[in-house]
Order: C-alpha cells, then structure tokens, then sequence
C-alpha cells in the first residue's frame, strides 16, 4: 500500500516528534517517479555523500542532517562519524545536548577516542564507497593508539590505506602506506593488496625471513617480487610440506570439474598458482584444483577457503561464483 514519506523540504526545521521512518536506502532505489519527485530537494552534494556511506539508517542520518545544522557539518567534514552518530540509536534529547559540545566530545559518545588525532584521521578519510566492513576498519584504526597517530601523518587516507592500516599494524606510515594513500583505487585492487601482503608476510614467519625488505618496499610490485623470491628459494630447497595422508574415504565424491590433489601434485599446484600453498595443507587444508581453469582452493578446517588462480592473483567474480558452487557441492556431498 502507498507509504508517505516526509521530504527533504518538510525536515528541514522539523518541530516535534520525530517521524517513523523506514530503514529503506531510498537514495539506492530505481529513478521510479515517486521516488524522483521524493529526491529532488535533496541538496545534490547531500545525496552523493549519503551514496557513499553504508545504506542502513539512510534515511535517519537524511533527517538529522536536515534537522541539525551540526549534524549536515559532520556529514560535510567527516560523514563517517555523522553515520556513527545515526547508527547509534541515540534519542532526540541526547543529541540536542550533545552537538553544542566539542567535537572530541561528540567522538567520544559514539564509543570513539576523545582524541583531536582522531578527528584528523576522520577528516582523511576519503573512501568513494564504505560499507560495514570498512567502517569496522575505521574503528580498528581509532582504537589502536599506535595505528591512529601513526596513520595521520598521512596526507589522506583511501582505502587502500585504510586496509592496510587496519590489519598491518607493522606497516602503518611505512613507504608503501604512503604511496598506497597516493594512488587511485578501487575494491578490487584493495582485496588483491591485502592477500598479497598477508601472503608475503605468512611466508616470511614460514621461512624465519626478516620483514624488513616488506616494511621498507615502496610498491606492491616490490613485494611481488619479494614473494617470488621466497616462494623460489622454499621450493629449491625442498622445504618439508609437512605433509598429511588424507583418508579419501571419509571425503566423499567431489563436483566433477575439480579434483582433489595428492601429495604428488602438491608441488604442480604451488607451481601452477604460485601461492605457498605447503603452509595451508599444514594447517590440515585439503587441496582442490579445477580440471580446466588455473585455480587451486584450500578447504581450510573450519571451512573458510584460500583460493588462487595463476601468478597469486585473487579469483575473478566469475570464478568465485564457481568455487563458491564447488564449496555448496562439496559441503552437501560431504554432509
């Protein structure tokens, strides 16, 4: 049935109660009529701001933006914390006693540190798209003192940055965090950086290898080559895989494009992905390679997987639609 939903002109100085209002990212449905004519007061640099933060309390961050000259400030100066705020739940009279106060104080009422640091890192930010998972990085930065002090003496932080400085606290202001913060990026670009150094880095600990050539890489292209380098070195000294039987009786049949490697073929799969592959099957992964395309998948034992096709890369969102059919088949077969 028809829903009636106060525009952006009628929140504007909106006296009263505040109104019930859905949590509907209208400002991500279809351009329908209804849904233009509702848009169209919306101040154009409001709706851009609001496209790129999360989609839930769309509407409820839209109306305190309207309602409170402070809130629209924030949404301008730092909109992640303007979400945080609509996140929150707090009630009308909380929030009228709390925007004249500092916005330190502000910070700390969302659960964030009561730092001017923390402010500096907010107003960096400059992420094109944010969803949850990237505002939980933002908190993981505010809430280790090491990575936010460090992390603002960046001249901004992308996402790229704001990976690397959420989960490689040893890297946070090293060469290659700043010239990540320099360069244009896009989601993709972040997953492949982070399984790239996480994999360097795990292969560092396997190997008992310094970091330092990571710390002090300027590129990622450096810790490509750093990876090979280690990755050549394990398989010329025939490190020991540690390698574990595995009971095909208890693994049932498998989807007929991929198949199972053995220990035999543990070796042509590193070769195939170049990916250290020998560290997950000694953590009791079981190793899968599809018959046609060059990707190899460890079934980790709590069912997470590590996937990787030629050159260390990341699966295509083709070919994870692919494993992930492969991980459904694998998990009913297997009961």
């Amino acid at each position: 049935m028809p829903v009636s939903l106060p525009g952006w002109e009628q929140l504007v100085g909106w006296q009263g109660r505040a109104p019930e209002l859905p949590d509907w990212p209208l400002l991500n449905w279809p351009a329908q009529p209804a849904v233009q004519r509702w848009r169209r007061h919306i101040p154009q640099w409001v709706e851009d701001t609001l496209l790129r933060l999360p989609r839930s309390h769309q509407l409820k961050l839209l109306y305190l933006s309207a309602r409170y000259p402070q809130m629209l400030e924030l949404l301008e100066k730092m909109p992640v914390l303007a979400w945080r705020i609509a996140a929150s739940g707090m009630d009308e009279q909380t929030l009228r006693t709390l925007f004249p106060k500092p916005r330190t104080f502000i910070n700390a009422s969302v659960g964030w540190p009561a730092e001017r640091a923390a402010l500096r890192f907010l107003q960096r930010l400059r992420l094109r798209r944010m969803d949850e998972e990237m505002i939980a990085q933002v908190e993981t930065c505010l809430n280790e003192p090491n990575t936010l002090h460090r992390s603002v003496e960046l001249p901004r932080i992308n996402s790229m940055a704001l990976t690397l400085a959420a989960n490689f606290p040893d890297l946070v202001a090293t060469p290659l965090h700043h010239s990540l913060a320099r360069q244009p990026c896009r989601p993709e670009q972040c997953r492949q950086m982070h399984a790239l150094i996480e994999d360097a880095l795990k292969l560092a600990k396997w190997l008992d290898k310094d970091i330092t050539p990571i710390q002090n890489a300027r590129f990622l292209v450096e810790i490509e080559d750093l990876y090979s380098q280690w990755l050549a070195e394990a398989m010329e000294k025939g490190i020991n895989w540690t390698r574990k039987n595995t009971d095909l009786a208890k693994i049932g049949e498998t989807p007929s494009d991929w198949h199972q490697l053995s220990e035999r073929e543990l070796d042509e799969s590193i070769a195939v992905s170049a990916h250290a592959f020998f560290i997950e099957h000694s953590e009791g992964a079981r190793l899968f390679r599809h018959a046609q395309h060059p990707i190899v998948v460890a079934l980790m034992p709590d069912g997470t997987l590590v996937a990787r096709t030629s050159h260390n890369r990341l699966p295509t969102p083709e070919q994870q639609a692919c494993i992930a059919l492969f991980k459904a088949k694998l998990m009913q077969t297997n009961g």
